[in-house]
């Protein structure tokens, strides 16, 4: 009920980077929409495009990259487009179910409540994950507690939410994957206040997330960041 009464006066918004994702994502947006007041899905480039796929409904927006530019440039297309709608909470989720639309209120409490300017899900490294993401998603973490002194214990997972007003400082540059480390990497040089909340791990039986080679330029992008 707190967190209700804080929330009534809040525009929360979810931003859908989605690149040829046909099967789940209009599963995602109707269990997100009763979350939030409104969605904004930016089709990073799709062969078909994917609002030919979608309910036409008024809190749904659908913004198209022409091309695929990566997941760090649609998000920020996308939380461009929030601010514009005047949006006061932007939670990121993926397109492709691996996050639970019903964790968006534990996400959003620390923002309400505690006044986070930025809250991160955290994922259990366990066997449900992929050995490629588990193994490459520690070893980034601790890489970035090391170079970063930022001790967030989940530092590729992108279901995360911010309040509006601390994107000017946090802004990335990255266009990929990268977006979530540098994220992390600015909110630290901003001082930011940050939270930290359990979400499920969730992985489908094709794995479509970070590769191998997207891990070594995260590595080397955090390198340049830290000494250059």
């Amino acid at each position: 009920m707190v967190l209700y009464n804080l929330l009534m006066n809040q525009k929360i918004v979810a931003v859908i980077p989605a690149f040829n994702e046909y099967a789940k994502l209009s599963g995602v947006i109707e269990q997100t929409l009763k979350y939030v007041e409104e969605i904004i899905v930016i089709d990073d480039g799709s062969k078909r495009p994917l609002k030919d796929f979608l309910p036409s409904l008024p809190n749904l927006f659908t913004l198209r990259h022409k091309i695929n530019l990566g997941k760090g440039a649609a998000l920020k297309t996308g939380v461009e487009f929030a601010k514009m709608q005047k949006a006061d909470f932007v939670v990121f989720i993926d397109a492709d179910g691996q996050h639970n639309p019903s964790e968006i209120p534990s996400l959003m409490a620390p923002l309400a409540v505690d006044n986070a300017d930025i809250v991160f899900g955290v994922r259990k490294f366990h066997d449900k994950m992929p050995l490629v993401a588990r193994m490459g998603n520690i070893f980034l973490t601790q890489i970035s507690q090391l170079l970063f002194r930022i001790k967030v214990s989940d530092t590729q997972s992108g279901f995360r939410a911010i309040n509006i007003n601390i994107y000017p400082k946090i802004v990335w540059r990255s266009p990929r994957y990268s977006v979530e480390t540098e994220m992390i990497v600015n909110a630290g040089k901003a001082k930011a206040r940050f939270a930290e909340v359990p979400i499920q791990t969730i992985y489908h039986d094709k794995y479509r997330g970070t590769t191998v080679l997207d891990g070594i330029r995260i590595f080397f992008n955090m390198i340049y960041w830290r000494f250059l």
